[in-house]
C-alpha cells in the first residue's frame, strides 16, 4: 500500500540530499580505513623489523603513535556505523554526531598536527632562519587548535546539531567549526612550509649534485608524502564546498572522510621515516657540505696528498727490475 509523507516535497528532497550526502561519506570513510590499515600493518612491519640498540625507543614510540592513531580511526568508524544504523535503518532521521565521535576527531587532529608539526620542524633544521621561527605561527595555531578542542568538549558541543527529519538540514555550530577551520588552516600552512623547503632542497640537490642524486628525498612523491600534501587537498576541498550555497551536501560528504585521510597521511610520513626514506638533518649535512668551499677544499688538499703520495711510490716494474 503506498504511503503519503506529510512533509512537503522541498523538505523531502532537502532530507534526501542530506541522507545522501552522509551515506556517501560513509561509505568513503570505510574504504579510506581499509587502505589505512594496510599502511598502518606496512609501518608496524617495517619498524619491528629495523629495531636495534640505536633506534629501539624511536622506534617504540612511532609503534604506540601510529597503534594509538589507528585505534582512534577504528573507534571513529565504527561510529560512523552506529550513526548510518540509527540514520538509515531504525529511524530514518540523520541524528547528530556523538560528542564520542567528536572527541576522537579532536585527539586524533591534536596527534597528527603534532607529528607534521615535528616533521616541519626538521625540515627545516640548517635554515638561515632557526626552526623555531619559522614554525612558529603554524604551533601557535596548534595551541588555539587544542584550546578550541578543550572548549568543545566541555561543552559537549557535536560537529553538526539538529536533524534532517525535523528541520531539513544540518545546522552548523560555530564552536566545533570554528575548530575544524583552524586545524584545517594548520595542516594547510604546514603543508605549503614543507612543500617549499623540500623543493628548494630538490633545486639545490639538481645543482650540486645531477638530477640524477637525492631523488628518494626530493623526489615528487615525496614531496607529497612528507608534507601530507593529500590531507591539505581534501580540506581545502572541504572549506571550499562548505562555504559554496549549492555544495553544502557535498562539503558534509567530504568532512566525514577527513578523519580517515589524516590518519593515512601521518602515518605515510611515519613508514618514510622508518624506511630512511625521508629527509633529515643527518641527510642535510651529508648533501651540502659539499657545497661549502672549505669543506671543497680540503677535499681537493686530501687528493692532491693522495696523488703525491701514489706519484713517489715505486710501481711493479721498478720492483721486479730492483
Amino acid at each position: 500500500m503506498a504511503t503519503t509523507s506529510l512533509l512537503p516535497e522541498s523538505l523531502r528532497k532537502e532530507i534526501l540530499y542530506t541522507e545522501q550526502a552522509w551515506f556517501a561519506g560513509i561509505i568513503l570513510a570505510t574504504m579510506i580505513y581499509t587502505a589505512e590499515l594496510m599502511f598502518y600493518a606496512a609501518t608496524c612491519i617495517v619498524l619491528l623489523r629495523s629495531r636495534n640498540p640505536f633506534n629501539q625507543r624511536r622506534n617504540t614510540f612511532f609503534i604506540l603513535s601510529i597503534s594509538l592513531i589507528f585505534t582512534l580511526s577504528t573507534i571513529y568508524l565504527l561510529l560512523m556505523l552506529v550513526f548510518a544504523e540509527k540514520a538509515f535503518f531504525e529511524s530514518r532521521l540523520i541524528p547528530v554526531l556523538s560528542t564520542t565521535a567528536t572527541l576522537v576527531m579532536i585527539v586524533k587532529g591534536w596527534l597528527c598536527e603534532m607529528i607534521n608539526a615535528w616533521r616541519s620542524i626538521v625540515i627545516y633544521q640548517g635554515c638561515r632562519v632557526p626552526s623555531w621561527v619559522v614554525n612558529l605561527v603554524p604551533c601557535l595555531l596548534s595551541l588555539l587548535v587544542v584550546a578550541v578542542g578543550v572548549v568543545s568538549l566541555v561543552e559537549q558541543l557535536p560537529l553538526t546539531t539538529g536533524t534532517a527529519g525535523s528541520t531539513g538540514a544540518v545546522t552548523p555550530k560555530l564552536l566545533p567549526y570554528m575548530f575544524l577551520v583552524i586545524s584545517l588552516a594548520v595542516n594547510i600552512l604546514i603543508t605549503i612550509l614543507v612543500v617549499s623547503r623540500l623543493l628548494f632542497y630538490r633545486s639545490r640537490i639538481n645543482r650540486i649534485l645531477g638530477r640524477a642524486q637525492g631523488t628518494q628525498y626530493t623526489s615528487l612523491a615525496a614531496i607529497v608524502v612528507e608534507s601530507a600534501f593529500v590531507y591539505s587537498s581534501v580540506a581545502i576541498l572541504v572549506i571550499v564546498l562548505v562555504t559554496l550555497p549549492n555544495a553544502g551536501r557535498c562539503g558534509e560528504t567530504f568532512i566525514l572522510i577527513l578523519s580517515p585521510v589524516q590518519g593515512i597521511s601521518t602515518i605515510l610520513i611515519i613508514f618514510r621515516v622508518a624506511k630512511g626514506k625521508a629527509w633529515s638533518s643527518e641527510i642535510y649535512e651529508n648533501t651540502f657540505q659539499l657545497s661549502d668551499p672549505a669543506f671543497t677544499a680540503q677535499t681537493d688538499a686530501v687528493q692532491r696528498t693522495l696523488g703525491n703520495r701514489d706519484s713517489f711510490c715505486p710501481t711493479s716494474e721498478h720492483q721486479e727490475s730492483g
